[in-house]
């Protein structure tokens, strides 16, 4: 009995069109019998629906080794997603409620039920994955089920969703794309729509919509098209003993039939022993049959209608494919070994899995710094390539160039120098037999280049710290092995106080050169667990584990201290002190971002209470950031609502007890609070910047109001820091004094040395304006800061107030004394008038005017009053003898 013996399910993979004596391409046979067809998954490696698809796939009949999965679960299937992905887009902008940009998960009532919802999945891009958080049965059967599809080797399907959702959310609007796949030996492809989605609990969403397009292309059909060689797949007939005696064609493409001056139609169904009636094909059937009984691969020539043919064949599960083509001229296989020895790419070829050089080129031996290529002789890629990197070789050989076609490794050269060199390989057949053709780039300089921008990327360019991000990624891997080491997690969060000072009087080189200073000073201090970060500006970071808060504040005391002592930068003695804040794991969070915000808020807290000081995180300390944020909301209202008023204090003439003017100082009304006191508000509006129309309005009042007072007298008005960068100073002192009627001879403007110290040329340029309208500008807080003197050189102040703290200490502080001494001993020789402040006693009094101050301003002689009460003021302290000025307290 003759029977045909059975053909597996899948084919296995063909050999290509041999040469005698010079490689050409091949698939790398892969076993006896191929497998059957896997369902289709999506996981890392790439395997499910898409192009190039991996190892658990069985192999087609081509040489190039496409396989493909089964066909996934159909989504949607028509011929065009156009008029849906219109609806989906009209139904999306529909569910946008202004002044939303995104339309919530739940919104868009066309996906809650039918083929939109059961189309469609929500996913959610990350950095490492595509996460998808629900999806609808097709589209959950399209995605192989998976709910986390990894990105670092995922296949051209998956990216291409990737991408199209990462682009949706970018431009916050739907986007489109198309990705094709290989499944069930034909190709199709998905249209895509991604629609971006508001997400109140964190990052937006992307909604998926997938429709699979219905036209398909045979794949197999396409390959046997695609080739020149004449490719056919032969079934074994078994006679009575079980042995092959004949074969079935099973398929044949157009090349193999013209070779065999037939049809291809003619071919399919034929059997091969039809065919001896061509010259020299009874001995080729002959060992095709002991091919097929054996398995294996065979590479032969025979003759052929139209010359001799090369014949490769491979055999597997009683089935035989062989690849025809012309054989080779030798002239061309000589054409072939000069463009192979003198290509100026390092190539070779190579054993399989031992990699032992059979041939390579001068090129390659150059690479590794060998004169020529006998001086590697005997050799393989493995005495080449590092210690470190031989067991990823060993992996790498292991698998089929088809899996792993390329890879890098860290070689040795000849000089014992270290190179990285890229190696990609193909399987071909050389002389009969497989071997693996590889190609070698030297590719040291941009990997190089690649970890130089890696690590500019996660790092501080300054001081070489790592940044925000690689820091908050150490602190998230330690807070996720919190619970296995033990014990606790500290987070310093620090800062330079008044490091902007700094910066500016001595330069932007000697600030960075002290920030680098303070940044080798902590990480001497540093542990091997620890991790340190500039996170900008004067801002760094600090984690370490610890037993508890006793070493946390023993490490803080040991921090400041640190960065405490003098740092010696460009010959000048520097002094920095820094302000901070701790935060505790696990009480205090267990997620980085809450423990960076904790460490902030305590942070914050320490610079409130004073600075140089060390503060550690509190639950309380969020309701006082709550109710700061509700302050800043405040003043935009108040400010709006007119709820600031100006108050003003008297200014006397110390020898005569006359009132020659008085400071305007402001006050806020609030609507619940009552009356707020500065201190609770100024500093905010500096920082929010409001301080601009505040101070603005405080010039066009006070003008204002002083314009109605009697005589010469003067009102003073305090300016911010910020209003000199706003740049807007000059016209708005202009805009108050024409608006007013003021003269500008009554209009004093007050200044601390913080206005010099930052942009002192610019802040200087504008000083100079003021005074050339006719103003006169006084210093405020003399004697508080460290370089005041300086400052009376570079412009001509016309009045010098000294500070409040060295008046209330006259008598009790030596210090204090010598200092309002030596304040007004300055203003005589200079001729500058002297104010000064926080005078509330009849001693204090006596002694500034025994040393020669001119004016004086206090509680002593009134506290600040509103506008309505200067007029009664000035009316009884003109009634008073002068000979005890200030006679009259009010």
């Amino acid at each position: 009995m003759i029977k045909r013996k059975g053909i597996r399910a899948r084919a296995p993979a063909a050999q290509p069109r041999p040469e005698p004596d010079f490689p050409r391409p091949a698939e790398e046979p892969r076993g006896a019998e191929a497998a059957p067809a896997p369902a289709p998954r999506l996981v890392a490696g790439g395997r499910g629906p898409g192009v190039n698809t991996s190892h658990d796939l069985a192999p087609s009949a081509n040489a190039g080794g496409v396989a493909a999965a089964a066909a996934p679960a159909g989504v949607a299937r028509r011929g065009s997603a156009k008029p849906e992905f219109e609806l989906a887009r009209l139904a999306w902008r529909a569910a946008v409620a202004p002044p939303a940009r995104l339309p919530g998960r739940d919104a868009i009532a066309l996906f809650r039920s039918g083929r939109f919802a059961e189309a469609s999945a929500l996913a959610r891009p990350g950095a490492a994955s595509l996460d998808i958080l629900s999806a609808g049965p097709l589209a959950a059967a399209a995605l192989g089920g998976a709910s986390r599809l990894p990105l670092s080797d995922a296949n051209s399907f998956v990216r291409t969703i990737d991408e199209t959702c990462r682009r949706a959310l970018a431009a916050e609007r739907p986007a489109e794309a198309t990705a094709p796949f290989v499944a069930g030996g034909a190709v199709g492809g998905y249209d895509l729509l991604a629609l971006p989605l508001a997400n109140p609990a964190g990052p937006p969403l992307c909604l998926l919509y997938m429709a699979e397009r219905g036209e398909k292309y045979a794949l197999a059909e396409a390959l046997l098209g695609a080739t020149e060689a004449g490719l056919a797949a032969l079934a074994a007939i078994e006679g009575a003993d079980g042995r092959p005696v004949d074969f079935e064609i099973a398929a044949a493409n157009h090349a193999a039939a013209r070779l065999l001056r037939r049809g291809p139609t003619e071919l399919q169904g034929r059997r091969l022993s039809e065919f001896h009636a061509l010259p020299g094909w009874r001995e080729a059937a002959a060992r095709l049959l002991k091919l097929a009984e054996a398995g294996g691969a065979e590479k032969f020539e025979a003759a052929g209608a139209n010359g001799r043919l090369s014949v490769c064949a491979y055999a597997s599960g009683g089935l035989v494919v062989v690849t025809l083509a012309p054989a080779a001229d030798p002239e061309e296989l000589s054409s072939f070994r000069l463009l192979f020895e003198e290509s100026p790419t390092p190539t070779a070829l190579c054993e399989p899995g031992a990699l032992a050089f059979v041939t390579l080129n001068a090129a390659a031996a150059a690479l590794w710094g060998y004169a020529s290529a006998d001086e590697l002789a005997g050799k393989s890629l493995y005495d080449l390539v590092a210690p470190e990197d031989f067991a990823r070789l060993e992996c790498f050989a292991a698998r089929p160039p088809a899996e792993a076609p390329h890879d890098v490794f860290r070689h040795r050269r000849a000089d014992g120098g270290a190179i990285d060199v890229a190696t990609h390989r193909r399987a071909i057949l050389f002389r009969g037999r497989i071997a693996h053709l590889v190609s070698l780039t030297d590719v040291t300089e941009r990997r190089r280049a690649d970890a130089r921008l890696a690590h500019m990327q996660l790092h501080d360019a300054l001081t070489d710290l790592p940044n925000r991000a690689l820091f908050r990624e150490k602190l998230g891997e330690a807070l996720s092995r919190l619970d296995a080491a033990g014990g606790r997690i500290a987070l310093f969060y620090l800062d330079l106080d008044h490091f902007k000072n700094v910066n500016e009087a001595y330069g932007h080189p000697v600030g960075d050169a002290l920030l680098r200073a303070v940044a080798e000073r902590l990480r001497a201090r540093l542990r091997p667990s620890d991790a340190l970060a500039r996170f900008g500006g004067d801002e760094f970071a600090l984690m370490r584990h610890v037993a508890g808060p006793e070493e946390a504040a023993a490490l803080a005391a040991l921090v400041s201290d640190t960065v405490g002592r003098p740092f010696a930068i460009d010959g000048q003695a520097i002094e920095i002190a820094t302000s901070i804040g701790v935060a505790m794991a696990p009480e205090d969070g267990r997620e980085p971002d809450l423990m960076l915000k904790n460490a902030d808020l305590a942070l914050y807290r320490a610079k409130e209470d004073g600075r140089r000081a060390t503060r550690f995180f509190e639950p309380g300390m969020d309701a006082r950031a709550r109710a700061r944020r509700q302050i800043e909301i405040d003043l935009r209202r108040g400010l709006a609502a007119g709820e600031f008023e100006l108050y003003y204090q008297p200014l006397v003439a110390l020898k005569s007890g006359a009132v020659t003017g008085f400071e305007a100082l402001m006050r806020w009304r609030h609507p619940e609070r009552g009356m707020v006191p500065p201190t609770e508000f100024i500093g905010i509006a500096e920082e929010i910047g409001l301080i601009v129309p505040l101070g603005e309005w405080a010039l066009r009042q006070a003008c204002a109001e002083a314009a109605s007072w009697p005589g010469a007298l003067k009102v003073a008005v305090n300016l911010s820091p910020v209003q000199f960068r706003s740049g807007n100073l000059v016209h708005a002192v202009l805009t108050a004094l024409a608006a007013s009627g003021l003269p500008a001879s009554r209009l004093e403007l007050e200044i601390t040395e913080s206005i010099l110290l930052a942009e002192s040329e610019a802040n200087l340029a504008t000083l100079h304006s003021l005074r050339a309208l006719g103003v006169s500008v006084s210093m405020d807080d003399f004697g508080t800061g460290y370089s005041s003197l300086s400052y009376l050189r570079a412009f001509p102040f016309d009045k010098i107030k000294i500070d409040r703290s060295f008046v209330k200490d006259l008598g009790l502080s030596d210090g204090s004394t010598a200092i309002v001494r030596a304040v007004a001993g300055l203003g005589v020789s200079l001729g500058v008038s002297t104010t000064a402040e926080g005078v509330e006693t009849g001693e204090q009094l006596a002694f500034l005017r025994a040393e020669g101050c001119t004016e004086m301003q206090g509680y002593y002689f009134s506290p600040p009053i509103p506008a309505s009460k200067i007029r009664p003021l000035l009316e009884a302290n003109a009634k008073a003898d002068q000979r005890f000025a200030p006679p009259l307290k009010h």
